[in-house]
């Protein structure tokens, strides 16, 4: 596989998530570059005609050899560490924990522009963020990363420092402490 980008995401199956545009996006990414492999990493749920969809939408495409679903993972750490990019295309999510979790891997990422994405990254410094929906700029954004490694590492390395100033353990105490002084007073 290393002879290949790897690009990803991770979560549900459920429609909200935004997947049929992570797949419109690898069309696109495809016509520009051929060996790229595009990993879907989910949780099953009640709405497995989600999940047919998408293979669906995959076939469809065309892409369906470039296009690889996984069903829940042992170690999600390993999936971190092997994508070039994370993308994230969730439509309603308050927080992302995947997004941190991605950036803390030092992976360079590529998100819709709503609340929980926006909190989470920079804008050109720790990862790019696009308008919703938006499977072109989404795809564009993808191209530009995997086309310049020094861009995507950079970016990674920015990721992991957001994650380490914004979310480490001691800056939540903190942060924790902080609410309950301010309650307290």
């Amino acid at each position: 596989l290393k002879d290949e980008f790897l690009v990803g995401t991770v979560g549900r199956f459920i429609n909200w998530k935004g997947y049929e545009y992570f797949l419109k996006s690898a069309k696109l990414v495809l016509e520009k570059i051929k060996d790229v492999k595009f990993l879907i990493v989910g949780i099953e749920t009640n709405e497995n005609s989600y999940l047919r969809y998408l293979k669906k939408l995959a076939k469809k495409l065309n892409i369906q050899k470039n296009i690889i679903f996984l069903n829940r993972v042992e170690d999600i750490n390993l999936v971190f560490n092997s994508l070039d990019v994370f993308v994230f295309t969730s439509l309603k999510e308050s927080f992302g924990r995947v997004l941190v979790e991605a950036m803390a891997s030092y992976k360079s990422v590529v998100a819709f522009n709503k609340f929980g994405p926006s909190e989470i990254i920079e804008n050109n410094i720790s990862g790019f963020l696009v308008k919703p929906k938006d499977y072109k700029e989404l795809a564009s954004k993808i191209i530009y990363l995997l086309e310049n490694k020094d861009i995507r590492e950079r970016l990674g390395k920015n990721a992991r420092k957001i994650v380490e100033d914004k979310f480490s353990l001691d800056r939540c105490i903190e942060d924790i402490k902080k609410i309950y002084l301010e309650v307290l007073n």
